[in-house]
């Protein structure tokens, strides 16, 4: 990515408000860009540190035996 400001002389005032709101979208925009970016790359070593996919379901599988245990 690159930013360059091609038009340094901007006298006018509704042209220089034209380009402050334009700038300001312009950053949100790349930061929304790069966020998301981030995320996706992120994402699956995220999930995978958090959960291990066995744990989940020998979790699930104690708890069910635990619940149709017969009463003794």
């Amino acid at each position: 990515m690159s930013f360059a400001v091609s038009d340094v002389a901007t006298h006018h005032r509704d042209i220089r408000a034209q380009v402050l709101a334009h700038s300001v979208l312009g950053f949100f925009y790349n930061a929304a860009v790069i966020g998301v970016a981030v995320g996706v790359v992120t994402s699956p070593t995220a999930h995978a540190s958090s959960y291990g996919a066995g744990q989940i379901s020998r979790s699930r599988a104690a708890a069910t035996a635990l619940w149709r245990r017969p009463a003794s």
